[in-house]
């Protein structure tokens, strides 16, 4: 989700909510890991069709949303990507979303470092 505005016709500024979804080695365990933050857009042409790049900073978070018994963490996060809008609104987009959370409950010290590559097909509302 992004939910922000165009400064220029090239350069949009927006949060955004992104995250992955994956399960764990040996376990039945499904996590989200995600990003909560600030974004931008920048277009190489001010019209479509055109190529984009995107980058966002803001908080990780990792939460296992169908178990009652694990606590969701927070930590670092950024994004970075690239796509093209292929006609006015629909966009072809491939991002890598990283993030660093530490434990921070105290049963246990670690950092959870995760990397995953989203490629994506969005429709932008303007």
């Amino acid at each position: 989700m992004k939910l922000g505005g165009g400064i220029t016709n090239q350069f949009a500024l927006y949060y955004v909510r992104n995250a992955s979804w994956f399960s764990s080695d040996g376990s039945n365990t499904t996590f989200l890991v995600g990003i909560s933050g600030l974004g931008a857009s920048y277009y190489f042409s001010p019209s479509a069709p055109s190529a984009y790049i995107l980058a966002a900073i803001g908080v990780g978070d990792i939460a296992a949303p169908f178990e009652s018994d694990i606590q969701s963490e927070t930590g670092d996060a950024t994004m970075i990507g690239g796509g093209f809008e292929v006609n006015d609104h629909l966009h072809l987009e491939a991002t890598i979303l990283t993030t660093e959370i530490d434990d921070s409950s105290g049963f246990s010290n670690f950092t959870l470092k995760t990397s995953s590559i989203q490629f994506t097909i969005n429709y932008l509302w303007y």
